[in-house]
Order: C-alpha cells, then sequence, then structure tokens
C-alpha cells in the first residue's frame, strides 16, 4: 500500500492535476452529484478524500455533511491546511470505523483501483451505506479485456487493481447493490494526458511516475468511467 499512497503524495500527480489528484477534478464530481439525487443535508462519507476538495465542494455547494477518510497523513495535513474545519480521519476504506447504516451517500474518486483490497472496501461501503443510498465511483478501467490478465498479474504494479467494465460491475452486484448508472468519461483522461504534455511530460513519463510498471501500462488502453449505485 505504501507505493500507491506515494503515487498520490508525490509532486509529480499534484503538478498535472492540482489537488483533486484525478482526471475530471470536480467538474466531474459536481455532474455525479447532481445524478445521484442524494437528499438534502445528506451525512456522505468520502473515501480516499486526499486533499479535501471533494469535501469541501460538497459542504459547500450542496450543504451536505460530509466526512472523509485517507490513509495519508501527508495529504490530510495539506487539506486541514486549507479547511481547518474539514472532519478527517486517518485510516483506511478496508476498515471503516464508522457503524451500519451511518450515511446517505459514499463517494470513492480514483481510490478503489489502488486499495489493497477492492472487495473488501466495496463490502465495507455497502456496510455503511443506508438501504437506498448511493455509492458514487470514478476511476480507471481497461478497455480492452485481453490486456486484464496481464495488468491483474503484474504483481508491483500500483494500477494492477484497475479491472475491465463488467469485472467491476461484478464485483459492485455481489455486494446489493443496483447499478443506476454507468458513463465512460474517457474524455477526462484525454484532456490530463494533454495537459501534461503541454507541461512538457511525456506519457511515458506519467506511467513511470504513477507505477513501477510503466512499459506494460503504455500498452493498456485504459479508460475512465463514473458509476453510480444503490444499495438495495
Amino acid at each position: 500500500m505504501r507505493k500507491k499512497q506515494a503515487l498520490y503524495e508525490s509532486d509529480f500527480m499534484h503538478e498535472i492535476m492540482g489537488d483533486t489528484i484525478r482526471p475530471g477534478g470536480v467538474d466531474l464530481t459536481e455532474k455525479a452529484i447532481l445524478l445521484a439525487h442524494l437528499p438534502k443535508k445528506a451525512k456522505v462519507l468520502d473515501v480516499g478524500c486526499g486533499c479535501g476538495v471533494t469535501m469541501d465542494l460538497l459542504a459547500n455547494r450542496f450543504g451536505y455533511h460530509v466526512t472523509g477518510i485517507d490513509p495519508s497523513q501527508k495529504l490530510i495535513t495539506k487539506a486541514l491546511k486549507r479547511n481547518a474545519g474539514l472532519n478527517i480521519i486517518l485510516g483506511k476504506g478496508e476498515n471503516l470505523p464508522f457503524e451500519d447504516n451511518a450515511f446517505d451517500g459514499v463517494i470513492c474518486e480514483c481510490s478503489l483501483s489502488v486499495v489493497d483490497n477492492a472487495d473488501l472496501t466495496l463490502a465495507e461501503m455497502a456496510r455503511v451505506l443506508k438501504k437506498k443510498g448511493k455509492l458514487i465511483i470514478s476511476d480507471l478501467y481497461i478497455k480492452d479485456s485481453q490486456m486484464d490478465n496481464k495488468v491483474e498479474n503484474s504483481l508491483d504494479c500500483c494500477q494492477n487493481g484497475v479491472m475491465i467494465k463488467d469485472k467491476i460491475i461484478e464485483t459492485v452486484r455481489k455486494y446489493n447493490f443496483l447499478i443506476c448508472l454507468w458513463q465512460d468519461c474517457s474524455e477526462s483522461l484525454t484532456q490530463l494526458i494533454c495537459q501534461m504534455i503541454m507541461n512538457g511530460h511525456s506519457i511515458q513519463d506519467f506511467w513511470s511516475n504513477v507505477t513501477s510498471c510503466g512499459a506494460l501500462s503504455c500498452q493498456v488502453k485504459y479508460g475512465y468511467y463514473l458509476m453510480i449505485a444503490e444499495k438495495k
């Protein structure tokens, strides 16, 4: 997990993505929230909250009561310097320190692919969600199913948690979720790469920084998705 955590702490990632540290930024987050139709004053958990940018948006733009959790003390410290009022807990998605049925919504942006155990994280997010609560996930996925096993079997790769669409949907459904929306948002990834190149970096630079398996990553056709699911 340390290598994956360092990915989000790196200066390179903050240079090309800003403090959102993900493709799409707050625009994609706002779009997701509008599509999720959460209740007024909803209690929302941000899993992998990083620098707290999404938490600020959810609280200030939508009036939600937001709690964040992240495994990086460095990012939490940065978040609290930006906004000392944020409610952030140091911890992992695989072991959420909350009661059952505690939240109306859970959001997980570009985090599920880098947790140590995606299944356990999904189980925990399902546990803390209320019935009919919404799970919002945005993340990388593999567009070419033939490359799935190669990435999955590359144990030294920071992105070995990235899956094909069918596997993601199958895994989420396993934890008593109804898929309400799957939307390809790969244009966000394309825009990020274009911005990176304009800043003087190459695609190889990107993969060399985000993973130790840069050569393999350059062979994989990645996309970016938004998914909204409802707990049955």
